[in-house]
């Protein structure tokens, strides 16, 4: 999506350069993060709904249930999510060679000045017709159909 939308951009990350895989030597630091989430928080939950299952209490053919499940957990997961996100988002990233930006992910996202950055370096001007059409994919139609009652 995010070379879609920059297609038409003139920058060094225009198009096909605005999005990359990398290998992960590039990514430990989140790799490693990801790894501890999951052994010290979803493994549970993962083994509790695998238990569920297996017993014959939980059935994901049965809307119902799946509606259940939702109601009862959404919050529970939105909120370790969120605690998730909050851990990440206020640690500080150290400088190294690999590193362009040093400091802690919030900040260097909403005050970019602070770390020398420029808010208005990195905008760049999307199309309408491209952000209707990417809208449109996500939704499918459902905000065309709102707007037509």
């Amino acid at each position: 999506m995010q070379c879609y939308l920059r297609a038409n951009q003139q920058d060094e990350f225009s198009g096909s350069k605005a999005h990359q895989y990398l290998s992960s030597p590039r990514n430990q630091r989140i790799e490693c993060y990801w790894s501890s989430l999951r052994k010290l928080r979803s493994s549970w939950w993962i083994d509790f709904f695998a238990d569920l299952l297996q017993s014959g209490i939980l059935d994901m053919t049965n809307d119902i249930h799946k509606e259940a499940l939702w109601f009862c957990f959404a919050d529970v997961f939105q909120t370790d999510l969120d605690k998730a996100k909050q851990h990440w988002n206020s640690h500080r990233i150290r400088k190294s060679h690999e590193t362009t930006v040093p400091g802690v992910p919030d900040i260097l996202y909403f005050l970019p000045e602070q770390s020398g950055g420029d808010r208005q370096d990195c905008l760049a001007q999307v199309p309408l017709c491209k952000l209707e059409e990417v809208e449109q994919q996500i939704l499918g139609g459902s905000r065309e159909e709102e707007t037509d009652e």
